[in-house]
């Protein structure tokens, strides 16, 4: 028996009943039944591309009738590893050089890309499926920090460099981190140590940082906190007219010639917006040159000091050196975090970002276009900003950015407008997915509909109208369903049920690694996927993306390898979670509560096997 929410049903019970748990009657009452042509297409997410987890999915999983194929990361850093310039390929519109409107030409090798991707299209004697995804900007997780991998590798390095950036013709490539202006999770990477001179050089032991010098960093969470280039709240404001002085008092270690912006002052709003290069500076407080009338001191109890990044100096294979506006010699007591611009999430409807995303994006439609493995293709996902998604990180913060950079809704919805309006004239072959994503705090559902009628008005060449759907689906879509027909994140209830009848691929990718025990990964959004995938089956869903680790738990019969006598872990050889998503003591129980009846060590609870085999419905 299985419980979700007070309603306790046996598994052998239908599909359709099992849909139903949790949902309020009333709403069910006027849902429309899927079609009976109506067919969910599985594929896995993300499948381990080598070692032990690789080997038990490519024997378990990818044999099963259920499991169509994979959907594969294509990352954009993997693929141009060099720097645009004029002429530096031939001839272009190939998937190998592409020229940008600037007139510079970018150079793209797909042979390791390639290699990565045979493996899945051979699987099963290539009758399994392959979908692309290219991926622009890496996600982090909240484990990075556990992991030291808090950084943006997926974005090419040239993107953010001044060289780039100036060619594009804009003021700048804005950049979000959480040293630079406090987002969550963009934090960088743990240093082994910071000394510092009397000078105020700090010198940074990190291994295999890969900071080159004059790569603008920001470092934060260190102690003491002098030691930290980081966003620096504003207490007071001073102008003195006569010197054009500028005196503010904030908690710093900006050193001389440093450049800072100011964000979100309540008080002295005339430097909203405002770059000042700092002229002198203390742990407390920095000067610089600002013509405007005598004002404060003001106190502010909002506004930031958001630096414009320390370079990266002698840089080693291991060590480093930045400028500190401290001038002491110590040792930090508790190293921080370190991220450079190239390590930070660009903003990517500016210029700089987009420029040079879609040159890389028309070398990929051209390239899948010609595969000899087109076929197996079924779609491609070209996100808008991180991990093949369309979600506006920290939008706080990029409403604050001066000027047009600054985050609107309608200028995000125009932004994912015009990279569908550029998909559709470099004429894909391939059916084309486009996300759906939320926004804003609190989370505004509405950009779902919104993105999903931009989705529905573009097409491929041979005529096949863009699909949707959300990388999103969770558990609490099926209580948030039950309050309200378009409660689920990004709306995607509401937007399949308005276009299902047209036919259009409507796929739901997981949050996370689900959690039947509602216990063991107290991160996972997903809860249970016995409940959760029939909710979205009933609901449309018409291609379902599983996370690689979900797949092995309901089909690999030695997914935990007992020992003996029974310790309660799983041996070596099993199916490998990372500690960091669950902990080595929860795998044994969290394998077993999953497992298919008759497998070893099962309890008989009941299988993710049975729920994936159901889901895909009607042939």
């Amino acid at each position: 028996m299985v419980c979700f929410r007070g309603i306790s049903v046996p598994l052998v019970l239908s599909l359709l009943l099992l849909a139903g748990c949790g949902s309020n009657s009333s709403n069910n009452s006027h849902l429309p039944p899927p079609p009976p042509s109506q067919f969910t297409h599985v594929y896995v997410a993300f499948p381990p591309k080598s070692g032990t987890n690789n080997t038990h999915f490519m024997n378990t999983v990818m044999p099963q009738a259920a499991i169509e194929g994979v959907t594969e990361p294509n990352v954009w850093s993997s693929i141009e590893k060099g720097t645009p310039g004029p002429a530096t390929c031939s001839p272009t519109g190939t998937d190998v050089c592409q020229m940008d409107p600037s007139g510079w030409t970018h150079t793209y090798d797909w042979t390791g890309t390639d290699q990565e991707n045979l493996q899945w299209f051979q699987a099963q004697g290539g009758t399994k499926k392959v979908n692309i995804l290219l991926d622009g900007i890496n996600s982090v997780a909240a484990t990075c920090l556990i992991t030291n991998d808090c950084i943006n590798v997926s974005t090419p390095y040239y993107v953010t460099s001044p060289g780039w950036v100036a060619h594009s013709g804009t003021a700048g490539q804005d950049l979000i981190n959480g040293n630079k202006d406090g987002c969550t999770k963009w934090v960088g990477l743990i240093a082994s140590s910071m000394t510092r001179s009397a000078s105020g050089l700090v010198t940074v032991v990190d291994n295999s940082h890969g900071y080159k010098d004059g790569d603008l960093i920001w470092v934060g969470g260190t102690t003491p906190s002098n030691y930290n280039i980081e966003v620096a709240t504003v207490t007071d404001v001073q102008v003195v007219t006569a010197t054009q002085t500028l005196t503010v008092t904030a908690a710093n270690s900006f050193p001389v010639g440093m450049q800072v912006r100011f964000l979100k002052l309540g008080n002295a709003t005339f430097l909203n917006g405002q770059t000042v290069t700092v002229s002198d500076s203390t742990s407390t407080q920095f000067t610089a040159t600002f013509a405007h009338a005598d004002y404060g001191p003001s106190t502010e109890t909002h506004g930031v000091a958001e630096p414009d990044g320390v370079p990266v100096q002698n840089a080693t294979a291991n060590t480093f050196q930045y400028q500190s506006g401290t001038r002491s010699a110590d040792s930090a007591s508790v190293p921080g975090t370190v991220i450079s611009s190239q390590q930070s999430w660009p903003v990517p409807y500016e210029a700089p970002y987009k420029t040079a995303w879609e040159a890389f994006v028309a070398a990929a439609i051209i390239h899948f276009n010609n595969s000899p493995n087109r076929s197996q293709i079924t779609y491609m996902r070209v996100g808008r900003s991180a991990g093949g998604e369309a979600f506006p990180y920290c939008p706080d913060t990029l409403e604050a950015l001066p000027g047009e950079s600054g985050y609107t809704k309608s200028g995000w919805l125009q932004y994912y407008t015009d990279i569908d309006n550029f998909i559709q004239q470099q004429n894909p072959m391939i059916q084309i997915l486009d996300p759906l994503n939320e926004a804003g705090s609190p989370v505004d559902n509405t950009y779902g509909a919104a993105e999903a009628q931009i989705a529905v008005s573009h097409q491929n060449a041979a005529g096949k109208v863009n699909g949707f759907g959300s990388q999103g689906l969770r558990a609490s879509d099926i209580s948030n369903y039950a309050q309200s027909a378009d409660g689920c994140a990004s709306d995607w209830c509401a937007m399949f049920n308005n276009y299902y009848t047209a036919g259009y691929p409507l796929e739901l990718q997981q949050i996370d690694l689900s959690d039947p025990t509602a216990s063991l990964n107290p991160q996972s959004e997903v809860g249970d996927l016995r409940p959760l995938l029939p909710f979205a089956v009933q609901r449309h869903m018409t291609i379902l993306e599983l996370y690689s680790f979900d797949t092995l738990l309901a089909y690999d019969p030695n997914y935990c390898v007992l020992t003996a006598p029974d310790t309660g872990v799983c041996a070596a050889g099993s199916i490998e979670i990372p500690p960091t998503t669950l902990p080595p003591a929860d795998q044994n129980p969290y394998f077993q509560l999953v497992g298919q009846p008759g497998q070893t060590g099962a309890k008989g609870d009941g299988s993710y096997a049975t729920v994936i085999n159901q889901t895909q419905g009607a042939h």
